[in-house]
This record gives C-alpha cells, sequence and structure tokens, in this order.
C-alpha cells in the first residue's frame, strides 16, 4: 500500500499508475498495481504487488535512457489525447 502525500491529486495518480500498466506492458520491471488509486479520507491510496529486491543505485548508470522514456511516453500521451506534434 501506498498513500500520497497531500498535495498529490487523484488524476495524477492515476496518469503514474496508467504509466505503471504501460511499463509492465512492455517488460518493465516494475511494481503491478493491485487496486486504485482511490480517495480515502483525502488521501489517495493505491495497492501494489510485492517486489523483492533492492532499490536501485543512484545515481542511475545511464540517466539519459530514462529522460528518452518519459518523454516518448509523454509523447505518446499527448497524441492520444489530440494534443502537440502528431
Amino acid at each position: 500500500m501506498r498513500q500520497s502525500p497531500p498535495f498529490r491529486r487523484l488524476p495524477e495518480v492515476a496518469y503514474e499508475c496508467d504509466l505503471l500498466v504501460t511499463l509492465a506492458g512492455v517488460g518493465a520491471p516494475v511494481a503491478a498495481v493491485i487496486a486504485g488509486p482511490t480517495l480515502v479520507n483525502g488521501s489517495v491510496w493505491v495497492a501494489f504487488a510485492w517486489v523483492d529486491g533492492a532499490h536501485p543505485a543512484v545515481p542511475v548508470e545511464d540517466p539519459t535512457s530514462y529522460g528518452r522514456l518519459l518523454a516518448v511516453r509523454a509523447g505518446r500521451v499527448a497524441r492520444r489525447n489530440g494534443e502537440g506534434n502528431p
């Protein structure tokens, strides 16, 4: 279970959950969303599958690839929503 910080809104957390589903769909090692996001007493909660392992090294070995991945994803979402360049 994860409780988002108080300033996070339901649509933001829903977007993050959609992103995790997309990443999992292309084979990325991310935690599966089991339930949520849902609003409980003003806080957004999400249940995730347990993932064994350790936290990744910081800084990452290739930060450029992470930025590229996020940019590609943002572009796809914008096109799907009829925004940005085709």
